[in-house]
C-alpha cells in the first residue's frame, strides 16, 4: 500500500521574483549590539531596517586594496554627505573591504589618486 504524502506546513513558496531578500547573518560584539539596538529604537525602526539603512548609506566604490593587491568593493563609514565633505577638504578617508579568502578585513587610507578617481565617479553620477 502506498504511503500518503504529508502536507507541508507553513506559507507556500512565493512566485519567482517575489521572494524576500537573502538573510545575511552578522555577529556584533555586545557593546556594538547595544548601540545598534539603541539607534534602531531611537529611529523607530527594527534592527534589520536600521542596519540595512546604515549599510546602504555608506559610500561603496571600487578601489585597489594595497593589502591583497586586488580591485575590490571598498566601503567608508562616512556616509554620502561625510564622504563628499572629506573629499572637499581633502581629508584622510579610511576605507575597508572584507577579504574573500577569510583572512580578515583590509583597511587603509585612500591615496590622492584614489580620492581623485572617487571625485570623478561622484561627479559623473557613478556613485
Amino acid at each position: 500500500m502506498a504511503q500518503k504524502k504529508t502536507k507541508k506546513l507553513g506559507r507556500p513558496k512565493l512566485p519567482k521574483g517575489e521572494a524576500k531578500g537573502k538573510i545575511v547573518p552578522i555577529r556584533f560584539r555586545r557593546d556594538d549590539l547595544r548601540a545598534v539596538e539603541g539607534a534602531a529604537r531611537a529611529s523607530k525602526k527594527t534592527i534589520s531596517e536600521w542596519v540595512r539603512g546604515a549599510v546602504m548609506a555608506t559610500g561603496t566604490f571600487n578601489a585597489r586594496c594595497p593589502h591583497c593587491q586586488r580591485d575590490v568593493t571598498a566601503s567608508t563609514k562616512l556616509g554620502r554627505a561625510g564622504l563628499n565633505e572629506a573629499l572637499t577638504r581633502d581629508a584622510d578617508i579610511r576605507v575597508i573591504h572584507l577579504s574573500i579568502d577569510g583572512s580578515g578585513d583590509h583597511e587603509w587610507s585612500l591615496t590622492a589618486a584614489q580620492k581623485e578617481n572617487l571625485r570623478n565617479h561622484i561627479a559623473n553620477g557613478f556613485i
